[in-house]
């Protein structure tokens, strides 16, 4: 999703080194930034389905974290970066209680559908619940 506003992020010093590795990382993950300056990004886009959440905070904290600086491999930067996706994309999930419409959910279970490791929230928690048919007759009293 494009910004009609570009956001500005400064890098903190430790990490100026590392600017174009982390550009790559942080684009990887469907966000578009550039070097702007020697100290800082610039956000143009962010991953359409985090526009509900706050990519710009967590882009931030991301930046903001304790880097250890003995191992800056690209899987490292890469696994930080997907750890904090995972979490703005549970966050910004539908929530138990939140009424949609028919069409939102037959899309909803598709997409769950074509999702690996769709049954459970990058939490860790349960997406889906089977029940049998004796479990459903049960519930209802049937």
């Amino acid at each position: 999703q494009e910004l009609l506003f570009p956001e500005i992020i400064k890098i903190p010093f430790n990490l100026h080194d590392i600017i174009d590795r982390l550009i790559v990382t942080i684009n990887s993950f469907g966000f578009r930034v550039e070097k702007f300056g020697n100290d800082a990004l610039r956000v143009n886009a962010v991953p359409v389905i985090l526009v509900d959440s706050d990519p710009i905070s967590s882009l931030k904290e991301y930046l903001d974290s304790n880097f250890n600086f003995d191992d800056l491999s690209d899987s490292i930067l890469e696994q930080r970066m997907d750890k904090i996706i995972s979490l703005l994309a549970c966050h910004g999930s539908i929530r138990r209680g939140k009424n949609i419409s028919s069409e939102e959910a037959i899309i909803l279970l598709n997409d769950l559908l074509i999702v690996e490791a769709s049954s459970y929230c990058p939490h860790g928690r349960p997406v889906l619940k089977v029940f049998s048919c004796q479990q459903l007759e049960d519930l209802f009293g049937r």
